[in-house]
């Protein structure tokens, strides 16, 4: 489960940048997220919730995840699919 780790390298660098600006607390976690990422949106989800009481800043934090269409072009054809 590679989720876990993204997720925490997320956290900390969420948390470093709430430090750096004297922030009281992270409300929410706004990601972006291919589609074909090889990231699974539940098992993130699992994770973002089990890491983020470990966080200074995030315990509380939703997190919303944007799923970025799959998209890939043809240099033949020209179409995008």
């Amino acid at each position: 489960m590679h989720e876990l780790g993204i997720v925490v390298k997320v956290l900390e660098q969420v948390d470093e940048a709430a430090a750096q600006y004297n922030a009281q607390k992270i409300l929410k976690v706004t990601m972006e997220v291919g589609e074909v990422s090889a990231i699974v949106p539940d098992l993130f989800t699992d994770a973002f919730r089990w890491a983020r009481k470990r966080t200074r800043f995030a315990q509380e934090a939703e997190l919303e995840m944007i799923i970025i269409e799959g998209r890939t072009y043809c240099r033949a054809c020209g179409e995008t699919y």
